[in-house]
């Protein structure tokens, strides 16, 4: 936890209780307010909540607002960051979405190789759903794709 050494209205340091007073006694369980109050400091504040699809944290001297001191300051996010993390949601679905197609194709692969060992064909409905799942990326859901969007296994 760090806290903030303050002189008045004026914040003086910024660090964890051992490295502003390292040769104090510290409370077990942290400070508390009356240790704060006679250390003359305040907690400082290194996350404020934010919407992540808008905004973005970062790092900044430590400054006082309202009486609260922090470490960091949310600002909004460019037109151009908030298109990247589209694009990077977007790719990351796609790949989610391959993996789990591949692995489903894997899953029946013993009945092809079944087939072709005995000199058969494969029964059309295993045919019919590894064709669409070889298809699942022209789904007009891709890549969002719900549970029923997937083909059933036969």
């Amino acid at each position: 936890m760090k806290i903030a050494k303050m002189n008045g209205d004026t914040l003086v340091s910024v660090g964890t209780p051992r490295e502003l007073y390292p040769n104090t006694k510290h409370p077990s369980g942290g400070p508390t307010d009356d240790w704060l109050l006679n250390a003359s400091c305040v907690k400082a504040v290194k996350i404020v909540d934010f919407d992540r699809a808008t905004h973005r944290s970062e790092s900044v001297t430590p400054y006082i607002s309202d009486g609260t001191v922090y470490t960091n300051r949310v600002v909004a996010l460019t037109s151009d960051e908030i298109a990247a993390i589209a694009a990077a949601v977007v790719a990351s679905t796609k790949l989610r979405n391959r993996n789990e197609r591949n692995n489903k194709l894997t899953a029946c692969d013993w009945v092809v190789i079944k087939a072709l060992e005995s000199g058969t064909s494969v029964a059309s409905d295993w045919v019919t759903y590894r064709t669409a799942l070889r298809d699942i990326t022209a789904h007009s859901n891709w890549p969002d794709l719900d549970a029923g969007d997937w083909p059933t296994s036969p």
